[in-house]
């Protein structure tokens, strides 16, 4: 393994040299990531074979880690940052399927899976890291059958609700005055919900070519979905984040 990690090192260097644009770098580092995430979800499964709890254990541990050291490597680019980001990835992906409709009992089952919800909790605390907070709620809705609204319903509980980001629970607060168009429409949204947070577009296509309406009708309720979505997500933009007037 040290050997792999030196090569991607020396891999990383020489793209680091090369690249003339930054989007071109970006691509090694997904590409880096991408390749020891692979190694840590290896070893995270074969933990499992000695039970969930040593799984969960090993995720912790790999937290634990990465709370060590990320303060140090999230200004630089080198080998150990992308390992951080690696097996953050990994670790969370591990515990959001302990975090499903059974969590409650998954929690008396499990004794190591609340000390890993209180890392990976302390981990996504700081401002810096919300991409951390939306890749676990990605991941909790990707395996959640019943969609992002099940998500939002369990995260309610006290133990989960610090995953929802605030521009979600604000989003909820407002009133949807196209509910009234019924099941529909209730679908559409939550296609275009679910779709935003996995990036899964094929889904979000499969949902809309399934309404049984005609086609004029079926672009109504993705406008309307689409109109939800966009105006909800923006009514609650921080100050900071806006466009300075001129």
């Amino acid at each position: 393994e040290k050997e792999v990690y030196k090569h991607l090192e020396e891999y990383l260097h020489r793209a680091r040299g090369l690249a003339e644009q930054g989007e071109h770098l970006i691509e090694v580092c997904v590409l880096c990531v991408q390749c020891m995430e692979d190694v840590e979800t290896v070893k995270l499964l074969k933990a499992k074979e000695g039970g969930e709890n040593v799984q969960i254990i090993l995720a912790s541990q790999v937290l634990e880690r990465t709370l060590r050291t990320i303060h140090v490597h999230q200004n630089s680019l080198n080998i150990n940052c992308l390992r951080d980001i690696a097996g953050i990835r990994a670790a969370l992906d591990v515990l959001s399927t302990y975090l499903g409709d059974d969590f409650a009992e998954n929690v008396k089952r499990f004794q190591a899976l609340r000390k890993c919800l209180e890392t990976a909790k302390y981990l996504c605390s700081d401002s810096s890291r919300s991409v951390l907070q939306l890749f676990l709620l990605k991941q909790l809705v990707r395996h959640d059958p019943n969609g992002i609204d099940a998500v939002k319903e369990r995260c309610k509980r006290t133990e989960l609700k610090w995953i929802m980001p605030p521009q979600l629970e604000e989003q909820d607060k407002t009133p949807d005055t196209f509910i009234v168009h019924h099941e529909n429409y209730h679908v559409v949204r939550e296609a275009f919900g679910k779709a935003i947070l996995t990036s899964n577009i094929e889904e979000l296509n499969l949902v809309i070519q399934d309404l049984q309406v005609q086609p004029p009708v079926r672009s109504c309720y993705v406008l309307l979905a689409l109109f939800r979505e966009i105006t909800t997500s923006f009514s609650h933009v921080k100050k900071e984040d806006t466009i300075p007037a001129r």
